[in-house]
């Protein structure tokens, strides 16, 4: 009960943070809350997509990683996942990321609109 009470409150405190666009308080909440067992879907899409903006983009896709794995089927975390990794340059897995999040959603404009992108550099 206590654990859940703290993981809440870093939770908390971490998108309030964010918000109030103090970004170092944030990471060390976020931070504090999974080093607590935190992995609600919500909050590691939250976490993946704040280390994105800051252009952190291996800590990103670990994030998107985790949200993945407990949501397999999440194509806005593979397109957001496929942005990273194309620009660290990793050319085949950001494709193979869009390809999936197609197979999924045929009707994504983003991923078919990346996919293009990576496919004619």
């Amino acid at each position: 009960m206590w654990l859940e009470f703290r993981r809440v409150l870093f939770r908390s405190k971490g998108l309030c943070y964010k918000e109030k666009k103090n970004y170092d308080i944030a990471k060390e909440c976020f931070e504090k809350y999974v080093s607590l067992g935190g992995d609600a879907p919500d909050m590691m899409e939250q976490i993946a997509k704040f280390y994105h903006e800051f252009k952190e983009y291996k800590t990103a896709i670990y994030y998107y990683d985790k949200l993945l794995s407990q949501v397999p089927t999440d194509v806005n975390a593979m397109i957001h996942k496929a942005l990273c990794l194309g620009i660290l340059q990793d050319k085949k897995e950001a494709i193979r990321m869009c390809e999936k999040a197609i197979k999924i959603d045929p009707s994504s404009k983003k991923a078919i609109e990346i996919l293009h992108i990576l496919s004619n550099e």
